[in-house]
């Protein structure tokens, strides 16, 4: 009896989440919106280019723009990953008080978002969705799911919650995912959201780790840093993004 191939633990996240969403996704009923934030000049992208990684965890995706450019830089540098993507796609507490200034970005109906749908579509139109991985889930519970299947990525790329508690938690549960020798990147080290700053300085203490930063991103790694070259101490300063600089800490951080 010839015994049938173990599936990846990527395949077995496909098949928990009910199969390929974008098989049957109808992308052309919406036009692209890649909406977000992603600065060309990211840590993540030299990230990729010396980890070269089998699987990326990205946790807040909103509508993709990031996860195109990572996907897009995998296809340029020929590495052949995957990208997890958590999101609920509900938009958190800034995005709901902002929606209506900002053209109802959370794209309500019935007061439902449907943010969902056009990150699948932006996937689509950019000619990605074969890396993307969709998980509909709240990153905690997402984390346990990706443990439970035995998925460990290299790179992690944190950017949902900006509360402290939630950062926290987040930290806490995806440092365990991590793979030995994979790196930790979180997005927002910046004086704008002291609840980031705060959650990341303490896992940093709590893991005895060097607190490293890079134009706003916080690193953090399970063994040597590859990027630490890049990095400058941030213990008592964060990143001012009006002007370009890192600025001393406010002190309710």
């Amino acid at each position: 009896m010839i015994e049938q191939a173990k599936p990846s633990p990527v395949d077995s996240l496909i098949s928990v989440l009910g199969g390929n969403p974008f098989t049957t996704f109808p992308y052309r009923e919406r036009q692209s919106d890649l909406q977000g934030w992603m600065d060309a000049r990211s840590i993540l992208f030299t990230a990729i280019e010396r980890l070269r990684p089998e699987l990326i965890v990205e946790v807040g995706t909103w509508k993709g723009a990031s996860t195109v450019a990572m996907a897009q830089h995998m296809d340029k540098l020929s590495v052949p990953g995957r990208i997890v993507c958590v999101d609920t796609w509900l938009g958190g507490v800034e995005h709901m008080l902002g929606n209506e200034e900002n053209g109802n970005w959370l794209n309500l109906r019935w007061g439902w978002p449907h943010l969902y749908e056009q990150f699948l579509a932006n996937v689509m139109y950019a000619g990605v969705a074969a890396r993307i991985v969709p998980v509909p889930q709240t990153s905690h519970i997402a984390a346990r799911l990706l443990g439970h299947l035995g998925l460990r990525p290299s790179l992690i790329y944190l950017d949902a919650s900006h509360d402290f508690m939630d950062v926290a938690i987040d930290l806490q549960l995806h440092w365990v995912l991590l793979a030995p020798g994979g790196i930790l990147v979180g997005d927002d080290y910046t004086i704008h959201w002291p609840g980031v700053i705060a959650a990341a300085k303490r896992h940093g203490r709590d893991q005895r780790l060097p607190m490293l930063a890079c134009r706003g991103q916080y690193v953090f790694a399970k063994g040597d840093n590859p990027l630490a070259d890049l990095c400058t101490p941030a213990n008592l300063t964060c990143w001012d993004p009006l002007a370009e600089r890192d600025v001393p800490i406010p002190k309710v951080a």
